[in-house]
């Protein structure tokens, strides 16, 4: 995750996934199902990514079917 575009000169590394053991806020609506991993594949360079996958099973409105996921950090960025 980062702050600018991966390949931006001013791209600010916020999370670089290099961790398993760190945990993410996620939540879902009822009868949506969320499952994250963290992979190489599919990455331009070959660097840590998370993939997500988010299913549908019970909500029949697509706008009541909502997922998130997210982290705290707590970090300071100088800006230039």
């Amino acid at each position: 995750m980062s702050a600018a575009p991966y390949d931006s000169e001013e791209s600010v590394i916020l999370l670089d996934y290099t961790n398993e053991e760190e945990s993410l806020d996620s939540t879902t609506a009822n009868g949506v199902q969320m499952t994250s991993e963290i992979t190489k594949s599919d990455t331009k360079y070959n660097e840590n990514s998370l993939h997500v996958t988010v299913h549908n099973e019970g909500q029949k409105d697509a706008k009541a079917a909502w997922s998130r996921i997210g982290k705290n950090l707590s970090i300071s960025v100088e800006s230039p």
